[in-house]
């Protein structure tokens, strides 16, 4: 379980390295805010998003983006692969409900 943890939290960082060019501000809300973390939001400051992050083998049920806060809600999924004795991350994917979508092309 601890080396599950460790993985999703460096997987964190990871996603919050690649964000801080559109959200200067980014703070995990594990370290910033236990109350969104509780509503199962990964970061604060990243208005209008709210992201969760899962890195897993199998596919995370979508039904998060229902509890998380209302808003524009975002699963930051890493897929990872099991390569002969190792586990390794293959791609990560944005995953948002159609409308959210439509609206951002806009």
């Amino acid at each position: 379980m601890k080396r599950n943890r460790t993985a999703g939290n460096a997987f964190e960082l990871q996603v919050l390295k690649k964000f801080i060019q559109f959200f200067p501000d980014i703070l995990t809300s594990r370290n910033e805010s236990r109350s969104m973390d509780a509503k199962k939001v990964d970061f604060c400051n990243t208005y209008p998003f709210h992201f969760q992050c899962k890195l897993s083998v199998n596919t995370p049920n979508f039904k998060i983006l229902d509890e998380m806060p209302e808003g524009k809600n975002v699963l930051i999924y890493g897929k990872v692969v099991k390569a002969n004795k190792n586990f390794m991350q293959k791609e990560t994917y944005a995953i948002l409900k159609l409308d959210d979508f439509l609206e951002l092309l806009k």
